[in-house]
């Protein structure tokens, strides 16, 4: 008995939905549970091979998950990550990070709908099939980044927090800033959230806004000086 059309186009549907998923876990499959590109792959695996969707769709979603789980990092931290008001604490601004992984770790397997920097995107699979890695260099090289964690002595170059550190551009790699020693910093995961892809300038004004509402809370500058 031959497939009706409907049957043909449902059966090649459910077969192209297949190839997605092994796709997705192929891509992303060795995250770990709980980090950030772990809630991409079940953001991913929860729509369809056709779906569009959007950066900020993608970032609200991941930091939606991690307040459901108990705040970032709840996967080590018994609980999560929480604000000072004991609040789960998110990722903050996640959409850098997962830009990086769209446009630099699987540089063309997204398609853009709309060329907007926020999308709409889609995974095309066979550009990913064909894939044989990243041709970006917008990243440091791995001397840069010896050097530069050598400087900073185990150190965030903002705040001081001594813990692990990310290597990332002073001036935007956006704004025209380049991948050199002298435009590198060594920043603690918070303060290189805060800062983002601002301008070192705008950045200088929230961060000096911030410290001062800090000590004017306490008393130490009066509040109209």
């Amino acid at each position: 008995m031959e497939m009706s059309n409907n049957e043909i186009e449902k059966t090649n549907d459910e077969l192209l939905q297949a190839e997605y998923i092994s796709v997705v876990e192929n891509m992303l499959g060795n995250t770990k549970k709980g980090r950030l590109y772990d809630y991409a792959k079940q953001f991913f695996l929860k729509i369809s091979y056709k779906d569009w969707w959007s950066q900020p769709q993608l970032s609200e979603y991941c930091n939606k998950m991690v307040v459901a789980d108990g705040g970032v990092e709840w996967y080590t931290k018994h609980g999560g990550k929480k604000n000072t008001d004991g609040s789960p604490k998110t990722f903050g601004d996640p959409g850098r990070q997962l830009e990086q992984m769209r446009t630099e770790r699987f540089d063309g397997c997204f398609d853009n709908q709309t060329g907007n920097k926020d999308g709409p995107f889609r995974l095309n699979m066979e550009a990913y099939k064909n894939y044989t890695g990243s041709t970006k260099c917008h990243s440091f090289s791995d001397t840069i980044k010896k050097e530069i964690l050598k400087r900073a002595n185990g150190k965030c170059e903002l705040c001081g927090f001594k813990g692990k550190l990310e290597i990332d551009h002073f001036i935007p790699k956006e704004k025209g800033g380049e991948s050199t020693v002298s435009n590198a910093n060594a920043l603690c995961g918070r303060c290189n959230d805060r800062k983002c892809n601002k301008d070192p300038q705008l950045f200088m004004e929230e961060e000096y806004k911030r410290m001062r509402l800090y000590f004017t809370s306490r008393g130490l500058i009066p509040p109209t000086d």
